[in-house]
């Protein structure tokens, strides 16, 4: 019989900490200092994947509540990533250790790509796998790589990322690229999973809410969970944050994950610009 998922499970990477398998994402829309009071609540909730990044203006604020909370480093799995500011000689380490600087942490858990620079990505990984063989971040990754960003990184270098974070909910579900992480085993994270709140409203996914007695948003997050992804939603709603985390008490049936699957329509709310 499979082991029971709740909040405080975790999934092993390919190299690195395990991650656990829901995280609190900092990218909300409006002000940034909306996040700091709702820090503490996500971390009572149980939320211990904290997700950041140097263009959120948010890691300051991520690192003032870690500071106070009562909960050991240890516990706490910080994510951040450097720019495509900072795809440039000299200065992708100079970021990751601003990062540091601004988190006040000597580590972060994981250190990403933020958008691919197709003249600078390789070049740029290079410069991540020597911080994590010099302990600043204990695993790296990618975020919004598709397949051929993936690829390039595969073929020139020794490590393969352990993330690769994307937008992913049933109304933009991108199965090769998909397949292609798990044939490579890069875990797929995924943000914007509740869509800043649009398409929570269709009717179909009302449906299956209302079977399981739960809402929308819950059942987005549980088809995330039941695929194996990461999800990292964010709110400045507290009860929201705390909703959100109640998704290990039901199950989605096959055939209700088959439908959901079956949703794709590419929209995507933060369209990708490859460069």
């Amino acid at each position: 019989m499979p082991k029971k998922i709740t909040l405080q499970s975790k999934i092993s990477l390919n190299h690195g900490p395990a991650i656990p398998v829901l995280g609190y994402g900092t990218a909300c829309v409006g002000p940034r200092t909306q996040i700091g009071p709702m820090l503490p609540i996500a971390l009572d909730a149980g939320y211990r994947l904290i997700d950041t990044a140097m263009i959120y203006m948010t890691e300051r604020i991520v690192g003032d509540a870690i500071s106070k909370a009562h909960i050991p480093r240890s516990d706490i799995f910080i994510t951040t990533k450097v720019w495509k500011d900072a795809m440039r000689a000299g200065a992708v380490r100079e970021s990751a250790e601003e990062s540091l600087d601004n988190l006040h942490l000597e580590y972060v858990d994981l250190l990403l790509i933020h958008r691919p620079l197709r003249a600078f990505n390789v070049e740029a990984w290079h410069v991540l796998e020597d911080l994590l063989a010099e302990g600043k971040t204990k695993a790296i990754g990618v975020s919004n790589f598709t397949q051929a960003h993936l690829e390039a990184i595969r073929e020139q270098s020794s490590k393969v990322p352990a993330v690769n974070q994307i937008e992913n909910h049933p109304f933009f579900y991108r199965k090769e690229l998909i397949q292609y992480c798990n044939q490579h085993h890069i875990l797929v994270e995924s943000y914007a999973p509740l869509m800043v709140g649009k398409k929570l409203q269709d009717p179909r996914l009302g449906i299956i809410a209302k079977s399981h007695r739960k809402t929308p948003a819950q059942v987005i997050l549980r088809w995330n969970i039941q695929h194996g992804f990461v999800p990292i939603p964010c709110s400045v709603n507290a009860q929201h944050i705390r909703e959100n985390a109640q998704i290990f008490d039901f199950t989605l049936s096959l055939q209700e994950m088959t439908e959901m699957d079956g949703w794709n329509e590419n929209f995507e709310i933060y369209p990708d610009k490859e460069e």
